[in-house]
């Protein structure tokens, strides 16, 4: 069955927080005591939102879109990761719709550059539970700023309005379920594949790359992504793949022109 032709699924049960700790959080629970494949929770403020490596992400209410849904994809748990690069398309297509230029940063940000400076948008946060040798749930996380920005610790960020955008909150909303379940259902039918060249059009090429605290910046091209999602970068001419750290954007440069991280 095509996409096309496919039955809506996402977001048929949604539920509607007018503030909570963090909507993973709501959705994980309601995932623990058997919600469907497809509920989504959505919240006009998070008290607690984070990001990876608990980082935290706090906006005021009504400022910006924070929603997460309930997946029990057939898949491996090793795949769960392709879930959080689908979705991060997905972000991208729905803030490019509101007229922002937004770009991908491995592995679950939104980010938009201005004169070469990276700022970040939005981001996805998958958390998945496993028994046994099967995926049980995954939850999939994602925030995106809408109106302004907020303070994010250790990262510079803006919002679709910042950035020139345009749309409600709402709206931001309604685009973003109907790419999610699009890229959602191109992944889980035909894998990375699927995916993998929507997103390295979207994915900033050359940009100096950190990986791993403590590291030095080094200028790195994209090549692409490896069949597991890993990062492919060519650093001197070589193709290094990239399965786990942190990937830290400096500034985005022109052939040849090297700036240091700031």
């Amino acid at each position: 069955m095509s996409a096309a032709s496919r039955a809506p699924w996402l977001g048929l049960r949604t539920i509607e927080l007018a503030t909570c700790e963090s909507t993973n959080d709501e959705a994980a629970r309601l995932a623990a005591n058997g919600a469907a494949h497809g509920t989504v929770v959505t919240a006009l403020r998070q008290a607690r939102g984070r990001g990876r490596q608990g980082r935290v992400w706090q906006a005021p209410a009504s400022e910006g879109v924070f929603w997460s849904c309930v997946l029990r994809p057939a898949l491996a748990p090793a795949a769960a990761a392709g879930l959080t690069l689908a979705a991060g398309v997905a972000a991208c297509e729905a803030v490019r719709a509101c007229g922002v230029a937004a770009t991908l940063k491995w592995p679950n940000d939104v980010v938009v550059v201005d004169a070469g400076v990276v700022a970040k948008l939005g981001g996805i946060l998958t958390e998945s539970v496993t028994r046994g040798s099967a995926l049980e749930y995954v939850v999939v996380g994602i925030g995106l700023n809408v109106t302004n920005a907020p303070v994010v610790e250790g990262a510079r960020t803006t919002s679709i309005h910042q950035a020139g955008g345009r749309g409600s909150r709402a709206e931001v909303v309604a685009r973003l379920r109907g790419s999610l379940e699009q890229w959602l259902d191109r992944y889980l039918e035909e894998g990375m594949a699927a995916i993998s060249p929507t997103w390295q059009a979207m994915a900033e090429r050359r940009c100096e790359l950190r990986v791993g605290t403590g590291q030095a910046a080094r200028v790195a091209e994209l090549v692409g992504l490896a069949d597991d999602g890993a990062l492919m970068v060519a650093i001197d001419g070589v193709t290094t793949t990239i399965r786990a750290g942190e990937v830290e954007l400096g500034r985005v440069t022109a052939l040849g022109d090297a700036t240091p991280l700031p």
